[in-house]
């Protein structure tokens, strides 16, 4: 019998956009990332983000899906000569939501100071 392995006590590992991407196309493929990246072209990447740009995965789709019934919602019940809230903040960011409370006080100081806490002139 397989035993869980307890994670809480690792350093999480944040996954930039393209290592995301690799994740879910080697879970499409049937196959782990390494094996993907070596199997599959520069251009098949490219190809590949385009079928997500398309095609969303399927934690996209139920988060926009999500966003639209909340959207719609508030539409319907704000007042008279309130404005709507754009669509954009009913969007949950999962990448955001995952960031350490360093990485976003980083953040924090990168718009205060227009990118120069990662030495951005």
């Amino acid at each position: 019998m397989r035993q869980h392995v307890s994670t809480s006590n690792r350093p999480k590992k944040k996954l930039d956009d393209a290592q995301y991407y690799w994740h879910v196309i080697a879970e499409s493929i049937g196959c782990s990332v390494i094996e993907a990246k070596a199997k599959i072209t520069p251009q098949e990447f490219l190809d590949w983000l385009e079928y997500f740009r398309l095609s969303p995965p399927l934690k996209d789709q139920v988060n926009y899906s999500s966003a639209q019934v909340c959207y719609t919602i508030s539409a319907v019940n704000k007042g008279k000569g309130q404005k709507q809230i754009p669509f954009e903040k009913f969007v949950l960011d999962y990448r955001e939501a995952a960031k350490t409370e360093d990485e976003k006080t980083i953040d924090k100081i990168n718009r205060f100071f227009g990118g120069l806490a990662n030495g951005k002139k």
